[in-house]
């Protein structure tokens, strides 16, 4: 046989067990790494909603605070309580003292104003908090 013919037949056998096993291999890595990245965007997509529906309660229940303050208040300085998904929530309020000047001031004034931050959280996760001023 000459050097050409058997140079053709080696051609025509197509790829060997080791090649294959190669490309599987490289294939698979692929694989792996595409699917991390999809379950990451997953979670960081999930955190994120998570995050949103937590300012938008501590929105709502500010809204309720601004229509009906005693509702939430009933004499305390602070009220707390949990949503039917885990999510808690509590509301403070503390007098108000302005920031350039801390002495209380408020004897002077014909409107006591009350500093009121509403903070939600689920458990284990950052909580959220929105701050505001409101008069008595």
């Amino acid at each position: 046989m000459t050097p050409q013919l058997i140079k053709h037949r080696q051609a025509d056998r197509g790829f060997g067990v080791l090649e294959v096993i190669i490309a599987l291999a490289i294939i698979t890595m692929c694989a792996t790494l595409y699917f991390a990245s999809i379950r990451s965007t997953a979670d960081q997509a999930t955190r994120l909603n998570a995050r949103h529906n937590l300012i938008l309660q501590a929105e709502k229940i500010m809204d309720a605070l601004r229509a009906n303050p005693a509702e939430f208040r009933g004499g305390t300085a602070r009220s707390s309580g949990q949503f039917a998904d885990g999510m808690q929530w509590s509301i403070d309020f503390t007098p108000y003292a302005e920031a350039n000047n801390p002495a209380d001031q408020t004897e002077n004034r014909s409107i006591q104003l009350q500093t009121v931050t509403v903070t939600t959280a689920y458990a284990g996760q950052r909580p959220v908090a929105l701050q505001s001023i409101f008069a008595e």
